[in-house]
C-alpha cells in the first residue's frame, strides 16, 4: 500500500471521531460516577461495621453459680466454664477452713453477661498469732520463745540479715513486718541484727604445753577461731600438750589461729587422743558451739564451749574408750560419736 493510501485512511479515522462531542459525553456522565463509587464505598463501610459487630458481639447472660462453701479451686472451675472473672477477698475466719468461699457477690441465680466479674470471699482462716515488737531484743532469746514447744509458735526468724552497729551484737534492729500483723500460718519474719561495733584486737592466750583440758578453759570466749592439727609426739615433747610456741601476739577478733598438738601413737591407759573435724556453714555473727561428753558411767560433762563464725571447725580431745560426744551450734545437736 502507498503512503498515499495510508494517510488517506488516517484522515477517514479522525474525520469519524468527534473529539469535543466525545468529551461532552464524558463530562455529562461524571455525575452518575461519581453517585456510583459513593454508593460503593457506603456499601463496603456497611459490609464492615457488620462483620466488627457481628465478632464484638457481647456474650449471652448466664446464670452466676453457686460457689459459696467450695474450695477456693473448685469454685475458679465452675466459674470458667461460665465465663465469669472472679475477684478474690481474703477474711479471717474462726469458723470457716482456710481456702473456703465464705461469701459470692453477686449472689448465685443472678444474671450476668458472660466475662463479667463477680466477688469471691474466701476464708484465711484463723489468726494464730499477732507480730510483736522485737526491736531492742535479743534475738537469741526471740527465737527461743518462738521455738518453745509448749508454744509452737507459727512464727519463725529464718535468715536474719546481720549489719554492723553500736548496739550490742545479736540486738534486733528492725523488721519486716509490723507489730499486730496477724497469721493465719507459718511465717517468717525477716529481721535485722546488729553484728556490734567493728572487729577489735584481741591477744592469743598462752598455750605452750597445755594439755587438752586446760586448752578448754584457756579458749572460752578469747574470740579465737583455733584451727587444731596434731603430729606425732617426739622425744623430747610432753604428750597430750600443745606444742605451739606463737602466743602472745595481736589479732582480730575471730581471726583463725594455728594450734598444733603433740600426739601419742595410741591410746594411753586406755585414754584416746584425737581432733574432731567437721565443716559448718558460714555464719555472719559468731555461734555458740560445744563439745559434750557422756562416759561409759553416764556422766555427763560440757568438755569446752566457744564463740565460731563456722567454715571448718576442729576441737581436740582426749578420751577414754566408749565416751559418746556430741558437737551442738546454739543448743542443737550437730553430730554424735563414739570414742573407740
Amino acid at each position: 500500500m502507498s503512503d498515499a493510501n495510508k494517510e488517506s485512511k488516517i484522515k477517514k479515522i479522525f474525520t469519524k471521531v468527534d473529539i469535543e462531542d466525545t468529551y461532552n459525553k464524558l463530562e455529562s456522565n461524571v455525575p452518575a460516577l461519581a453517585v456510583t463509587v459513593i454508593c460503593a464505598i457506603v456499601l463496603m463501610a456497611f459490609i464492615c461495621c457488620a462483620v466488627f459487630f457481628a465478632r464484638v458481639k457481647g456474650p449471652e447472660k448466664v446464670l452466676v453459680p453457686e460457689v459459696t462453701g467450695m474450695q477456693l479451686e473448685d469454685a475458679l472451675l465452675v466459674l470458667q466454664t461460665k465465663q465469669l472473672f472472679p475477684s478474690i477477698i481474703l477474711r479471717p475466719s474462726d469458723t470457716v477452713e482456710k481456702g473456703v468461699v465464705m461469701d459470692q457477690d453477686p449472689k448465685a441465680q443472678a444474671l450476668k453477661k458472660g466475662r463479667s466479674d463477680i466477688t469471691l470471699y474466701v476464708s484465711r482462716g484463723q489468726v494464730l498469732e499477732n507480730i510483736e515488737n522485737y526491736v531492742g531484743k535479743d534475738i537469741d532469746s526471740v527465737a527461743d520463745a518462738s521455738d518453745d514447744s509448749k508454744k509452737k509458735s507459727a512464727i519463725v526468724f529464718n535468715n536474719p540479715i546481720y549489719k554492723y552497729s553500736d548496739k550490742k551484737e545479736g540486738t534486733i534492729l528492725a523488721q519486716n513486718l509490723k507489730e499486730g500483723t496477724p497469721v493465719y500460718s507459718k511465717t517468717n519474719v525477716q529481721l535485722v541484727v546488729s553484728k556490734g561495733a567493728s572487729k577489735k584486737s584481741v591477744t592469743v592466750p598462752a598455750l605452750f604445753e597445755k594439755p587438752v583440758d586446760e586448752f578448754y578453759k584457756a579458749i572460752k570466749n578469747t574470740n579465737i577461731i583455733y584451727d587444731v592439727t596434731s603430729h606425732l609426739a617426739g622425744p623430747d615433747e610432753t604428750i597430750g600438750t600443745v606444742s605451739t610456741k606463737d602466743t602472745g601476739k595481736t589479732v582480730q577478733e575471730f581471726e583463725r589461729v594455728s594450734v598444733d598438738f603433740a600426739f601419742p601413737a595410741g591410746n594411753i591407759d586406755d585414754t584416746f587422743y584425737g581432733i574432731f573435724e567437721d565443716t559448718v556453714i558460714d555464719y555472719p555473727v559468731p555461734v555458740k558451739m560445744k563439745l559434750e561428753s557422756i562416759s561409759n558411767d553416764g556422766e555427763h560433762q560440757v568438755l569446752t564451749e566457744f564463740y565460731h563464725k563456722g567454715g571448718t571447725v576442729t576441737i581436740p580431745y582426749s578420751l577414754k574408750r566408749g565416751t559418746t560426744v556430741y558437737f551442738y551450734i546454739n543448743g542443737i545437736a550437730q553430730k554424735k560419736f563414739v570414742i573407740e
